[in-house]
């Protein structure tokens, strides 16, 4: 299991102060749609560290649009990027087909159910529970070619006999009390359980006092939880 560090800091220069301030320990980085639309400086500075870099865009839109955009994406020689599922089978279809002609070839993450829903909320837009339209989108992505999934710590544990060797990517993370928009949150041993490969964490190292104590902490855990 790694850490992936979502890098949600207002600006880029906050977000490399971050970064810098952990040097030494292994993580990721994940880049939200806010940091990657002030350009593409902050995926510069992540690449000259040689830091792996996931572009969560949850790309939705008409498939011609898509593909371009996974192009383009590819050509910046990121590693991972996201796009939703709920664009449907023709935009996943061309998506895949687009990086598979790219010299460089990220992996396609595919955003299943937002970890800000709960099952109220899911059922009124898909009118299916979590888990049963976690696994339709999960088998979906699977036929289409992507590499891997993004899901909460709930789902996964079910998943890998869909997925086999794809990856299962899961923010949400959390541990006490914390409490915010990330309603299907779990802790990290769970999600070691459940057989997560990427463990997405945000606000509770950035927003924290020490960060670089919490992120080793994290990696204790992640190394030590049986």
């Amino acid at each position: 299991m790694k850490l992936s560090l979502a890098l949600d800091l207002p600006s880029a220069k906050q977000n490399i102060e971050l970064v810098d301030l952990l040097d030494g320990l292994e993580f990721s980085a994940k880049i939200n749609i806010n940091s990657f639309l002030d350009g593409t400086y902050l995926l510069t500075e992540l690449q000259k560290r040689n830091i792996e870099v996931c572009v969560d865009l949850n790309l939705i839109d008409i498939p011609s649009v898509m593909a371009k955009t996974a192009t383009k994406l590819a050509n910046l020689n990121v590693e991972m990027f996201t796009i939703s599922m709920m664009a449907g089978d023709h935009a996943i279809d061309q998506v895949v087909n687009a990086v598979d002609k790219c010299y460089f070839r990220p992996k396609i993450i595919t955003s299943t159910v937002l970890t800000s829903l709960n099952e109220d909320m899911c059922y009124k837009i898909f009118g299916m529970d979590i888990q049963d339209k976690v696994e339709s989108f999960v088998a979906d992505s699977v036929r289409a070619g992507c590499d891997g999934i993004m899901c909460s710590v709930h789902e996964a544990g079910n998943l890998k006999p869909l997925i086999k060797d794809k990856i299962i990517c899961c923010p949400g993370i959390r541990w006490g009390d914390q409490l915010d928009d990330q309603i299907r949150s779990a802790s990290i041993e769970l999600a070691k359980a459940n057989g997560v490969d990427y463990i997405v964490v945000g606000r509770p190292i950035y927003q924290s006092k020490d960060p670089r104590t919490t992120v080793e902490n994290i990696i204790k855990k992640m190394l030590f939880t049986t």
